[in-house]
């Protein structure tokens, strides 16, 4: 039995072409799916899923429940988007402040406000619950999610920064 050699070449030339495609299409899935994102997701299901990235800002803002006034929680994602870190703090009190320690960060006052910044404390998680009278918000890059609008008042959402292909299994 005779086999057609140029016959054999051309199939065999098709098969490679179709595997470099195969292996191109792969490459850039795996690219995508290793890609990181922000995700807020509680147990009734995914609050949000941003794309990451070094420096991304979100802040939690929360009325305190003793001193009924406002506080906002500067986060940023790190720099190997990887978790947050925890920058900075700005609230408002009637004059008996917030606790902290000096190695905490910075702590002054501006205006009718206190900061405590250089903080740079890690998050590869960061757990919060929505309260009955904190009206809390969380902003994630240029998005605000109303928590007391988005799911029941108790709810836990866990904050956390993933490839994408483990977004799924969250």
């Amino acid at each position: 039995m005779s086999v057609n050699m140029e016959s054999f070449r051309r199939i065999s030339k098709s098969k490679k072409t179709i595997a470099i495609i195969c292996l191109i299409i792969l490459a850039i899935a795996a690219y995508f799916l290793n890609q990181k994102y922000i995700v807020g997701k509680s147990e009734k299901g995914i609050l949000f899923v941003k794309r990451a990235y070094a420096g991304m800002p979100l802040v939690l803002e929360y009325r305190h429940s003793v001193q009924r006034t406002m506080i906002y929680e500067n986060l940023e994602i790190d720099g190997n988007v990887s978790g947050l870190v925890l920058k900075s703090t700005k609230y408002q009190s009637y004059g008996a402040g917030l606790p902290f320690l000096q190695t905490d960060g910075h702590f002054r006052k501006e205006k009718d406000w206190f900061v405590l910044d250089s903080i740079n404390r890690k998050y590869p998680v960061l757990s919060i619950r929505n309260g009955v009278t904190n009206e809390e918000k969380v902003h994630v890059g240029n998005s605000v999610y109303n928590l007391k609008d988005e799911m029941p008042i108790g709810t836990k959402v866990d904050i956390c920064v993933v490839p994408l292909y483990k977004v799924c299994f969250l």
